[in-house]
């Protein structure tokens, strides 16, 4: 479900050029990773989106928001809207540290 979700959210958006909007895929359960990084080009995203495995382990939210705070952070200087969608079973493993994560 998940991954027809991603699809469907990257083909809905109307990207452009390099300097319009961009989408990055942040992965996690037990630990976090960018599992698609950013890009406009939204059939490398959707090939990309069609190789992520499902991971089981516990849910760290947190982790999951730090590695995407990290991963925007990387294009300093840049004046677009900086947009975290975060998709959750609503079981953070660390319910303090996912709160203060959000907070950033």
């Amino acid at each position: 479900y998940m991954v027809d979700y991603l699809r469907g959210r990257v083909m809905r958006m109307n990207f452009t050029t390099a300097t319009g909007s961009r989408v990055a895929v942040v992965g996690y359960a037990s630990t976090a990773e960018v599992v698609c990084p950013l890009s406009h080009r939204s059939n490398e995203l959707l090939l990309c989106i069609d190789q992520i495995a499902y991971t089981r382990g516990t849910t760290d939210t947190a982790s999951a928001i730090n590695t995407a705070v990290f991963a925007l952070s990387q294009t300093a200087g840049d004046s677009r809207a900086r947009i975290i969608e975060v998709i959750t079973d609503r079981v953070s493993n660390v319910p303090a540290a996912t709160q203060l994560a959000a907070q950033q």
